[in-house]
């Protein structure tokens, strides 16, 4: 069933990829794993923002897919920090790294440490009524 349903979604993307532009309908594509998105979706895809890659599917995957002149800005691809971006495409006259102004906050994601906030005496997480309404006693 779940293959089915992958499906009929990735049929749906597909068609929105190919035929939505006559409706005004765009699609932004984000992915972690660039090599498992459809042919025919990356097909329609006039502009690419590329993060860090590590994986050789993905790396392989994208030179694949780049003009000539961004082939050497590839090479980068593994070596980017935290919001630089590889960008080519019809929005840019050359293909280029570029550095995204960070968000201010920046988020906390990246430096999660779960022990230490639960550790806090004012955590922003309710642990105690949680356990609480599970009904167990916290040891």
């Amino acid at each position: 069933m779940v293959n089915i349903e992958r499906c009929l979604t990735r049929l749906a993307y597909e068609r929105i990829a190919k035929e939505g532009r006559k409706f005004g309908f765009s699609l932004i594509i984000a992915s972690q794993r660039p090599s498992e998105i459809s042919q025919t979706i990356i097909s329609q895809c006039a502009n690419f923002v590329s993060h860090r890659l590590q994986n050789p599917d993905d790396i392989d995957h994208f030179r694949r897919i780049i003009p000539l002149q961004a082939r050497r800005l590839l090479d980068q691809v593994t070596i980017l920090a935290a919001g630089e971006a590889i960008v080519f495409g019809s929005a840019f006259h050359i293909p280029a790294r570029v550095q995204f102004d960070r968000p201010e906050p920046g988020p906390y994601s990246q430096t999660a440490a779960p022990f230490h906030e639960w550790s806090r005496e004012t955590s922003p997480f309710p642990l105690d009524q949680v356990i609480g309404a599970w009904g167990v006693a916290k040891p």
